[in-house]
C-alpha cells in the first residue's frame, strides 16, 4: 500500500464532462475535467494519481479498501484520512468555503449531515452504481450520496464471564448482569436516539426503565467498550463493533458476538466532493466500492450494499435502518430530554 494514512470512501460517477475547479492536497491546482465515458475518466484518473478519502469507517474496512484498490489501479494513490463524524463532517465545510478541498470522497454514517448538505456532492453515475446488482431505490435515492455498506452493532459479551453468550436485548436485564454490563451513551448521536427506539419497538416503552434500573456502565463510543469487554472489566455489551470483536478474538481475548434476527444498523454514505481535485480518480474509487471486489474489501464483518459478498455479517437491505423522523432535530431533542430523565445527568 502506497499511503501510510488510513480511510476509505466511495462515490461515483458523473459520465458528463464538467469543468470543475480543483484545489485539493495541494491547493491551488488548475481545474480538470470528468471524462466523457468510463474508459476516458479511467484514463484521466490514472493521470491525477491520486485519491483522497475522509471516512468514519471502521480501520479494518478501510485498509483492505486501501490494499484491494491500488491492486486494481496501481497508479492511483489511495490516501486514507479517519476519524469521527464529528470531526471530519467540519473539514469537509470549512474546506468546501475557503475553496481548499482536500477530500475527494468523504463517508459519513451521519444521515441528518448529509441530507443537509447536498449541495456539497456532485451527481453519481457509474458501471457499478448503474448495475441492477446495486439497488439504487434503496441505497441512493437521491442520486447524490449513496450506500457503501452499513454499521451493524452487535451484542457482544465476555466468553470467560459469560459463557453461554447472550441471544438478545432482554439479557441484559437478567438479575445477575446488574452493573456488570456497559451501554451506549443515547445522547451521543442521532442514530443511538434511533438505536434506542428500535429497542423500544422490540422490547417495549419500559425497555429503557428496566435497563437504568439494571445499573449499567456508559461508554462514549464502541472502541472503549470493547476494551472494557476484552479486559473484564465488564461481562457484555449492547453495541458492539464486530470488527473490533474479530479483531480482538484473533488476538485470543476472551469476546464474542451475536445479532439478533431483527438487526439494526445505520448506513455508510458515500459522497463525491463538488470542487475537489481528483474528481476522475474519486469517480473511479466509487466505483470500485460498489464491485464485488470493493464490497469483498470495505463489508467484511459489517453489512454490504450487494448481496451474497463473503465475510459480510448481513446484506444492509435486510437490516432495520434509522426511522427518518426519529432522527430529526426536535425528535432528537426530545429523546435527549427522556434519557436523562431515565439514567440521570
Amino acid at each position: 500500500m502506497k499511503s501510510t494514512r488510513r480511510i476509505a470512501v466511495a462515490v461515483a460517477v458523473s459520465l458528463t464532462c464538467l469543468p470543475l475547479a480543483a484545489c485539493g492536497s495541494g491547493g491551488g491546482q488548475e481545474s480538470t475535467e470528468v471524462g466523457e465515458s468510463w474508459s476516458e475518466i479511467e484514463r484521466l484518473a490514472s493521470t491525477e494519481g491520486e485519491v483522497t478519502i475522509y471516512s468514519s469507517q471502521v480501520p479494518d474496512s478501510l485498509n483492505g479498501l486501501e490494499k484491494a484498490f491500488e491492486a486494481a489501479y496501481p497508479e492511483i494513490d489511495l490516501v486514507v484520512i479517519r476519524d469521527t463524524d464529528t470531526a471530519l463532517a467540519p473539514k469537509v465545510e470549512a474546506e468546501a468555503q475557503t475553496n481548499q478541498q482536500v477530500a475527494d470522497v468523504y463517508v459519513s454514517a451521519s444521515e441528518p449531515w448529509i441530507l443537509a448538505h447536498q449541495d456539497l456532492m456532485v451527481e453519481v453515475a457509474g458501471p457499478a452504481y448503474d448495475d441492477a446488482a446495486y439497488d439504487k431505490k434503496m441505497f441512493s435515492p437521491r442520486g447524490t450520496d449513496f450506500a457503501v455498506g452499513a454499521a451493524t452493532p452487535a451484542i457482544g459479551w465476555n466468553t470467560d464471564l459469560l459463557p453461554k453468550g447472550l441471544t438478545s436485548y432482554e439479557d441484559l436485564l437478567k438479575p445477575s448482569l446488574s452493573g456488570k454490563f456497559g451501554i451506549m451513551d443515547g445522547t451521543i448521536s442521532a442514530s443511538l436516539s434511533d438505536f434506542y427506539g428500535y429497542l423500544g419497538e422490540l422490547y417495549g416503552d419500559d425497555f429503557l426503565d428496566e435497563l437504568a434500573a439494571q445499573e449499567p456502565r456508559f461508554y462514549p463510543s464502541s472502541v472503549p467498550m470493547g476494551e472494557a469487554l476484552a479486559s473484564g472489566e465488564i461481562a457484555a455489551s449492547n453495541f458492539v463493533s464486530i470488527p473490533q470483536v474479530e479483531a480482538a478474538k484473533a488476538n485470543g481475548a476472551p469476546v464474542d458476538w451475536a445479532l439478533i434476527d431483527e438487526p439494526w444498523g445505520t448506513p455508510y454514505q458515500a459522497l463525491i466532493v463538488k470542487g475537489s481535485a481528483h474528481q476522475n480518480a474519486a469517480q473511479v474509487l466509487a466505483n470500485f466500492m460498489l464491485t464485488p471486489e470493493g464490497q469483498a474489501a470495505i463489508a467484511k464483518n459489517v453489512a454490504s450494499v450487494l448481496p451474497d459478498i463473503d465475510g459480510a455479517v448481513a446484506f444492509a437491505g435486510d437490516l432495520r435502518q434509522p426511522d427518518p423522523k426519529r432522527i430529526e432535530a426536535d425528535a432528537v431533542a426530545k429523546f435527549n430530554e427522556i434519557w436523562q430523565e431515565i439514567f440521570g445527568g
